[in-house]
């Protein structure tokens, strides 16, 4: 296989590791509001929400449920995709340039089709084209960028960043750390940028539900363009 990207150094480039976050969060309160309390990137999410559903017998269920065999199968197949045709940046890019077609669909149809029942076969249908690109999110993720911080699941960065924010306060204090002031002070600025690139998303979410219905992906697309015309000057 050709050389992974994980060249591309996410603790110098802190604008990547923001823009693939902002993307991951986007996609999840997004997903969270306008379908029904679907998780769009978390697996366990949904497994909550399920178990809640079927104690309270709420309705809506079934997106859920299929939510998770559909991330499975689709993260495989682009894993082995990506496995035989090697990791090259050109792939990448293209790779999100689907998951930019795939939001696009659902900002078409979810427009096109504002009332359907959560129950139906169409509502679980267009709930499946977010699932599928944050399966393309989080596959490539790992499998381009490997020194990247999560993009798209937040507690693990967020108990990290307290670590080492923590570490940076011992020596402020001319306490010693099992983490060296160093990379902690990187830790905190690249953890830093993932936490605060989720919570724009999340921002740009509810802001474009709210004033914009299903309008408001275009939201997120314009961060998908960003990110592949970041990557273009990436050397």
């Amino acid at each position: 296989m050709s050389q992974h990207l994980g060249v591309i150094d996410c603790g110098v480039n802190k604008t990547l590791v923001f823009l693939l976050s902002a993307i991951g969060g986007f996609s999840d309160v997004f997903g969270f509001i306008a379908l029904a309390h679907l998780f769009t990137a978390h697996i366990t999410g949904n497994i909550v929400i399920i178990i809640a559903y079927l104690v309270t017998d709420t309705s809506g269920v079934a997106s859920k449920v299929v939510a998770i065999p559909v991330f499975m199968v689709f993260a495989a197949i682009i894993s082995c995709i990506i496995e035989l045709h090697g990791v090259k940046r050109k792939h990448l890019v293209f790779w999100l340039a689907l998951e930019g077609m795939l939001f696009f669909f659902l900002m078409l149809l979810g427009s096109l089709s504002p009332k359907l029942n959560v129950t139906s076969l169409n509502f679980i249908l267009l709930s499946m084209l977010p699932v599928c690109a944050m399966a393309i999110h989080n596959t490539i993720s790992k499998l381009y960028l490997q020194k990247s911080p999560p993009v798209t699941m937040m507690t693990g960065n967020f108990t990290q960043f307290i670590i080492d924010l923590s570490a940076v306060l011992l020596y402020l204090f001319n306490r010693k750390s099992i983490i060296s002031k160093k990379n902690a002070v990187k830790n905190i600025l690249v953890f830093g940028s993932a936490l605060l690139g989720f919570s724009l998303g999340g921002i740009l979410a509810v802001t474009g539900y709210v004033f914009m219905h299903f309008w408001g992906v275009i939201f997120v697309m314009i961060l998908i363009f960003l990110t592949m015309a970041l990557l273009s000057k990436i050397k």
